[in-house]
């Protein structure tokens, strides 16, 4: 506010940095002459998403590994396969069959009461582990379920009491809330490298034949004493086009103060983006990812499909602040509850008015 120049490029964790914009203190994207939103450098899904009335506040892309390490994916145990007689599901990825459908087959598959004691607990064998947040809420992008959808002035507008939109959650409810003898859900949340979830806990040591990543906690199965293999959520149903992914929401986006130097930041950070493109990434992706940490050709092969397949919708990227429609699917199963009727109904009248408040605000009053 007192215009110092103190920061010409901000990064910030992509949930709770979008709320800057409402203080009037960023430049448009639009407006920094020397950056290329058509340079493969650039996540152009989010470059759309995000530019509302003419107005662009957050980027991201390459600048960041963030963009590639937070993806959601699956990992799935080769030994369990194996000596279950399932075929690794790589070239069902490949026909575009790896379906919802297909990986519940999968996981109904394993379900063994190691302990014998009566009860799946996580002492047993599961065929799908997962967490029932940050894990949970990727399958919104993954089943082509948008939370906001543009107008046609441009303007995001709520998509939650779409049929689709609720019938993909219930059938997401009942694989993970109704399937106790194959699925284990864990309760705390899911994030990064060194947690102590007990979804991914389950997993290393040797209990879970799928459990829901991100491409990046891979390397923290470089330690494992199984061989594993990396999968791409499943599509909702053949129908659906191409596999869908986004990021756990602590991945980066970019911004810029509007006391910054423009014509300078958009030329340093424009070769930025593109040095981290050309040199960055492929270290990171090639020698990391795709070989260290992937176990074979197959999985990088996995890797490409995922990267590729990212995509972010404005209505989760604002979530916190438009009353969260973003976090619906999370919070009903973390709830152990089906009634989306309760979200998308009354409560969606009030998510309403914040999205309209937020945009007035934020986007369509900026100058």
């Amino acid at each position: 506010m007192s215009a110092d120049d103190a920061y010409q490029l901000i990064s910030g964790y992509g949930a709770y940095i979008t709320s800057v914009a409402t203080d009037g203190v960023l430049a448009n994207w639009n407006d920094v002459a020397g950056v290329n939103f058509e340079k493969p450098w650039w996540n152009s899904d989010i470059v759309h998403e995000m530019n509302v009335a003419d107005h662009l506040f957050y980027i991201t892309g390459d600048l960041t590994m963030t963009s590639v390490e937070y993806l959601f994916c699956l990992f799935f145990n080769k030994e369990i396969m194996t000596d279950n007689n399932l075929e690794f599901p790589y070239d069902i990825v490949r026909e575009g069959k790896w379906t919802f459908d297909k990986m519940k087959e999968y996981a109904a598959t394993i379900s063994v009461d190691l302990d014998g004691n009566g009860h799946m607990t996580i002492k047993d064998m599961f065929g799908y582990s997962t967490d029932s947040t940050n894990m949970v809420s990727g399958y919104m992008a993954t089943f082509d379920a948008a939370v906001t959808v543009k107008d046609e002035d441009g303007l995001p507008t709520l998509a939650i009491s779409d049929e689709g939109f609720i019938n993909r959650f219930l059938d997401l409810y009942d694989f993970i809330c109704k399937s106790s003898s194959f699925v284990y859900r864990s309760t705390n949340e899911g994030s990064y490298v060194g947690d102590n979830r007990d979804s991914a806990k389950l997993f290393s040591e040797g209990r879970a034949l799928l459990v829901a990543e991100i491409l990046g906690n891979s390397a923290a199965m470089r330690n494992v004493e199984f061989d594993f293999g990396i999968l791409p959520y499943p599509k909702y149903n053949e129908e659906q086009a191409a596999y869908h992914t986004t990021a756990w929401d602590a991945y980066n986006l970019f911004c810029v103060p509007r006391t910054a130097p423009l014509d300078f930041v958009g030329v340093v950070t424009e070769n930025m983006a593109a040095r981290s493109y050309e040199e960055v990434l492929p270290a990171f992706y090639e020698k990391a990812l795709r070989s260290k940490y992937a176990r074979d050709k197959d999985s990088a092969e996995m890797i490409s499909i995922i990267r590729a397949g990212a995509t972010y919708n404005f209505g989760v990227v604002n979530s916190p602040h438009i009353g969260r429609p973003g976090h619906i699917w999370r919070d009903l199963i973390s709830d152990r509850s089906n009634n989306i009727a309760s979200k998308t109904g009354s409560n969606a009248r009030a998510m309403e008015k914040s999205l309209d408040n937020f945009l007035m605000n934020t986007y369509i009053n900026a100058d």
